[in-house]
């Protein structure tokens, strides 16, 4: 067939047809799934002065190496021996982070109405997780430490974790987890399928699916998955600890969680924009040592 010579076409009305077409709604980054906050000890602060976690540690005697109650009993008019009840403490330091945005007014005068607020919800989730792998930066200052990131993190190598954690004598009452790395997810997913099918069908196992975060409960301890976990050697630093405030071996202290403030002060005037100042006030360590481990194993 042939076409037409004479026909208003594309080439008539390219004035007025549009480059491309952009959908109203802007897809967001794909930035991984936050835990950090949910297992913490949380705390506010004041500024940038330092927070101090302070504990209990042992009964010790004041003379001696001997520790806890005296052994035997007392001989009649004798005296009691001394014994001390010793404090020691960590500490976290919060400070500023954050960054700002400028938008010229030639940008918000001609993009879509959404685009602003859009705009701004991604930059705050950058900064939130920032926050998230600041935290877990901390594992690594933990001195309890389990397996190597050679190991397959099987049932096999959970169950290992969690008798070392028994040891701890980490009192009872509160919810104990573990966030390991994706890797070792699947790891133990797998060890799970093939030497336990009857504990996957019985609904009491870690429900590992597509997304990281929260995955289930297994021998009465939460599985966490996290990406943002610190590298440790060729692998990652996972971690078992009690979670919850004055529990946690992981502290955070919050003065402001992220946040926006906008602003043509400054020299915004005379540039013609508008800026978008995001920040979040916080420090992160430990805040026990004796309540929680390092778990190693596959990034």
């Amino acid at each position: 067939m042939v076409a037409l010579t004479d026909f208003q076409g594309v080439a008539d009305e390219q004035e007025v047809i549009p480059v491309e077409l952009i959908g109203d709604f802007i897809q967001e980054f794909e930035y991984p799934a936050r835990v950090g906050m949910g297992i913490v000890w949380a705390k506010p602060g004041r500024g940038n002065v330092p927070l101090t976690f302070p504990r209990w540690d042992e009964l010790t005697d004041t003379s001696g190496p001997t520790t806890g109650v005296p052994a035997g009993t007392k001989t009649e008019s004798d005296q009691f021996d001394y014994r001390e009840v010793p404090m020691s403490e960590n500490t976290i330091t919060p400070g500023l982070v954050g960054f700002r945005i400028f938008r010229s007014d030639e940008a918000a005068a001609a993009s879509p109405a959404g685009v602003p607020a859009g705009m701004l919800a991604a930059g705050l989730t950058a900064l939130m997780d920032r926050m998230d792998s600041d935290l877990l930066s901390s594992i690594t200052s933990l001195t309890n430490s389990e397996g190597l990131v050679t190991d397959t993190y099987n049932l096999v190598r959970f169950r290992s974790d969690v008798a070392a954690f028994k040891l701890l004598n980490v009192p009872a009452g509160s919810a104990k987890a573990a966030v390991i790395s994706s890797g070792m997810a699947q790891e133990l997913y797998e060890s799970l399928h093939t030497s336990q099918a009857t504990l996957v069908t019985s609904g009491g196992a870690p429900n590992l699916g597509p997304e990281a975060g929260y995955q289930g409960d297994l021998q009465r301890v939460q599985i966490y998955e996290s990406q943002s976990l610190p590298v440790s050697g060729a692998g990652r630093a996972g971690v078992m600890t009690s979670i919850g405030d004055m529990q946690s071996c992981l502290g955070a202290v919050v003065n402001e969680m992220p946040n926006v403030t906008t602003t043509r002060g400054d020299d915004s005037d005379s540039r013609a924009g508008r800026q978008y100042v995001l920040r979040c006030w916080y420090g992160f360590g430990v805040t026990n040592p004796r309540r929680g481990q390092q778990i190693l194993g596959a990034a």
